[in-house]
């Protein structure tokens, strides 16, 4: 099935040279559970793309596997930005033009936004984000977040 989110995912893989495979599942995966039931699928093998914002407005995104939570402390002190905090789904929307639950690991790096990914995430062989919308997965190598 064809969506805008997951056109637009596509579209991103194309332009910065990433191979992967974007599909469709019948359920939500909006969330770390629902991913797992909708991809049949151990969280450790889902990855999660999440933008922060700080007080000041500065956008980080963050990559982490599906298992972990998010350290915002350690965040702030590799960015040096204070009283980070997750981005409204309208700040999604407006910022990177995804919806929440649908946000493919590419899209912080069209935006030129800085973006921390797990070491975890690196050490796997493939991972899966989603595809643009959340019933879109995006299957792909996590080296390539890097290259």
């Amino acid at each position: 099935m064809e969506f805008e989110g997951n056109i637009k995912a596509r579209k991103l893989a194309d332009q910065q040279g990433v191979i992967c495979d974007i599909f469709y599942h019948e359920l939500s995966g909006k969330t770390t559970p629902d991913a797992e039931m909708a991809l049949n699928l151990d969280r450790n093998s889902i990855i999660k793309s999440l933008l922060l914002v700080s007080k000041t407005k500065y956008y980080v995104g963050t990559i982490i596997l599906g298992s972990n939570r998010l350290d915002f402390k350690k965040i702030e002190r590799l960015t040096g930005y204070k009283d980070l905090r997750m981005a409204s789904s309208n700040d999604v929307y407006d910022t990177i033009g995804f919806e929440v639950g649908g946000v493919p690991p590419l899209a912080f790096y069209d935006k030129n936004i800085p973006t921390f990914i797990d070491r975890e995430v690196l050490k796997l062989e493939s991972v899966i984000g989603a595809g643009g919308t959340e019933h879109h997965g995006m299957k792909l190598q996590p080296h390539q977040l890097v290259e």
